[in-house]
């Protein structure tokens, strides 16, 4: 088959278990990391292997089947932006497909339905080359997580209609009208600048869009918990209007009126996901989502931040100049529209619940230790130089596989241990050159948000 290879757990779905092999050095290492998370979440650790096509974007064709053969084509869905092969914004058409194109993955789906004598409601997935080039990938006999951009652009329930076939109904007369754009984005606990390092904890305050403004199909309410047990999805946010950039201006809208407080979430990144030019012109592919790299933060903006941090009243405005423009998301100025100078205000809010301040703007929400007194600069933002030598669980998880011992030398980004948590596997690393000085947690055991992991010789002792 040759390199690049997929691994794919034969039970699964939403990317759990999914790893790129690029050599045969790597092969060992993820078959056995994609058995054990196929076992973990799906009860089956059996895996198969596929060739790689890359760059690849991902088109899946929604279609209805009833009892007695009649076969749909509803409409296809664009699902290229993933991170670790989960989507992360879907839409509904794919206004990048040729009309021949289209209609050969219409045709093609149907017949695949027809010939394996499908009825329900499903998906068929396929895999573009992004030019003439379309790959059968598989079928998802199953409501998908995206199929809300479809109902918008048509008007047909699916979950309706899936319960009417089963009833015995048939679509021979389903009669429907294409109309605009929709876009989906998945609203996720998880910290983007961590690589997607899985948040938890208590809901604080969710304050989503209006009904009239957008569709939010959630899981969680205010005050509800996210624990390790579960798939980071918080919940879904669906737009539609008359056109794409339609589309997207108005989930960037809905997505700027939204506050999540508590657990880390994407929402930010999601903003600028539709900011960037590449999704704007449709240049997109499953791997962009792994190449769009922020730069760091720029330490006048972060003592700003600081300094904000220490108001004790509800709000402030912020006045902001151009040259703040070009930031990046990293800093919490840094999801400033870059074509508006005129954006120069910002509202920030604020709620203090135990040791800790939640701060939100439109563009960033992020969380400090609470200021005590006035004046005082406490703060814990990203940025700051000091590394501590204990390396703490970011989240509620189990311990894996331990891959260091007492006394060992590390190098910075050496993998420490593995952690499981939401159904994935996460590396813990060396933060720097160092050597370890005691393992605090043994294998298979489940540990707390905060559990001290490792202590690392301290980096100032060495000089």
């Amino acid at each position: 088959m040759g390199f690049p290879l997929l691994i794919k757990p034969s039970a699964g779905g939403g990317g759990k278990g999914m790893f790129r092999i690029d050599s045969i050095g790597e092969f060992r290492e993820k078959l056995e990391s994609s058995q054990r998370i196929a076992k973990a979440a799906f009860g089956d650790d059996r895996v198969f292997l596929e060739r790689m096509v890359d760059p690849a974007r991902h088109i899946e064709v929604q279609i209805l089947a009833d009892k007695k053969g009649n076969v749909r084509a509803i409409g296809e869905r664009e699902c290229s932006l993933q991170r670790r092969h989960q989507k992360v914004i879907e839409e509904a058409p794919c206004i990048f497909l040729s009309e021949k194109l289209r209609k050969k993955i219409f045709e093609m789906s149907e017949t695949i339905a027809r010939e394996a004598k499908y009825s329900s409601a499903g998906t068929v997935e396929w895999i573009w080359d992004g030019g003439d080039g379309i790959y059968f990938l598989e079928v998802n006999a199953r409501i998908q997580v995206e199929h809300p951009v479809t109902e918008e652009t048509t008007g047909i329930d699916l979950i309706e209609w899936q319960l009417r076939i089963a009833g015995g109904e048939t679509i021979q007369n389903l009669e429907f009208k294409r109309r605009g754009h929709s876009i989906e984005a998945r609203l996720c606990a998880e910290d983007p600048s961590q690589d997607f390092l899985p948040s938890g904890g208590k809901i604080l305050k969710l304050q989503l869009a209006h009904p009239d403004e957008a569709r939010s199909d959630m899981g969680y309410r205010e005050g509800n918990i996210i624990d390790s047990s579960f798939d980071s999805l918080m919940g879904k946010i669906i737009v539609r209007a008359e056109t794409r950039d339609g589309a997207i201006e108005k989930l960037k809208r809905v997505l700027e009126s939204m506050w999540i407080a508590g657990p880390k979430t994407n929402r930010s990144y999601v903003l600028k996901l539709l900011q960037s030019d590449a999704f704007q012109s449709g240049k997109i592919f499953t791997g962009f989502i792994q190449n769009f790299r922020p730069t760091p933060p720029i330490r006048e903006k972060i003592e700003l931040i600081k300094m904000l941090s220490t108001f004790q009243t509800g709000s402030a405005a912020v006045e902001m100049s151009e040259e703040d423009a070009d930031l990046d998301w990293y800093s919490p100025w840094g999801a400033i529209p870059q074509k508006n100078s005129t954006a120069a205000a910002s509202a920030i809010d604020w709620l203090d619940r135990g040791d800790y301040r939640y701060i939100h703007t439109k563009f960033e929400d992020w969380s400090i230790p609470r200021p005590r007194a006035q004046g005082s600069l406490r703060g814990g933002a990203a940025g700051d130089s000091a590394v501590a030598a204990e390396l703490r669980s970011p989240m509620p998880a189990k311990v894996i596989r331990i891959l260091v011992s007492i006394g060992e030398a590390v190098r910075k980004g050496q993998p420490l241990l593995v952690l499981e948590a939401m159904k994935m596997e996460h590396q813990v690393k060396a933060p720097y050159d160092g050597k370890v000085e005691t393992i605090a947690c043994k294998e298979s055991e489940r540990v707390a948000v905060d559990s001290v992991l490792i202590r690392m010789e301290d980096r100032g002792a060495k000089a």
